[in-house]
């Protein structure tokens, strides 16, 4: 299982070792390193999903870190941990390329859901606005479905229930899975719906005599493959 894996820059032991301790427990991956030189190399080199500054130096310092981080390394979320409540400072960071900027006292509770929001929406912007599988397209903002060059005519669900499969290829996946990611876990409707939508979405898929890519896998659930 992947975690994501965060760089921490401070210059502060008891700060580095704290933080490492908390991430961890977190199931966080997590490298500490003491210089922002260093923190640098760092970030061109290793794969990161966040970077986390706190280290003392002066405002001038951090703020050219932050300039310097974004001409090596555009989109990776970076939080700035700053001394003091100056809203001027602050301000300056974020136009330096911080992406968010927290004033001391420091709250682990607060740090940890900022890391955890800067994560989510850097994976947002990572994702995907097109799905493809052989000549299937799904366009996931403006949510059209083609195969080859016939536009498919989806309801929401049947287009969720593509989207579902073409995002897990030539992978057996079973009822109650499709169940619980495309109907939700407290689904109390027909038993069989995942059975008539499948049925409803092959009869689209297959309309202009194309092979079926669906397939039944007998007792065990169903597969998107050529």
């Amino acid at each position: 299982m992947w975690n994501p894996s965060i760089l921490v820059i401070t210059n502060y032991r008891r700060i580095a070792t704290y933080l490492e301790s908390k991430l961890t427990e977190k199931n966080y991956e997590v490298k500490t390193v003491s210089d922002s030189f260093t923190g640098l190399i760092c970030a061109q080199n290793c794969s990161l999903s966040l970077i986390l500054v706190a280290w003392q130096t002066s405002e001038q310092g951090i703020i050219s870190f932050c300039e310097q981080l974004r001409r090596v390394q555009s989109s990776i979320p970076l939080i700035t941990l700053i001394q003091g409540d100056d809203s001027k400072f602050r301000i300056a960071c974020l136009e330096a390329g911080a992406t968010d900027c927290l004033s001391s006292p420091f709250h682990l509770d607060e740090i940890l859901a900022r890391i955890h929001a800067q994560l989510r929406l850097n994976a947002k912007a990572e994702e995907p606005s097109q799905l493809h599988y052989e000549n299937i397209l799904l366009n996931l903002e403006t949510y059209q479905a083609y195969r080859g060059e016939h536009r498919i005519d989806l309801t929401a669900k049947e287009f969720n229930l593509l989207e579902y499969f073409m995002r897990h290829p030539q992978r057996v996946l079973t009822r109650n899975q499709i169940l619980d990611n495309v109907w939700g876990y407290d689904f109390e409707g027909m038993s069989n719906v995942v059975e008539v939508y499948i049925a409803s979405l092959r009869r689209k898929l297959e309309a202009n005599h194309s092979d079926r890519l669906i397939q039944t896998i007998r007792h065990v659930g169903y597969i998107l493959r050529a």
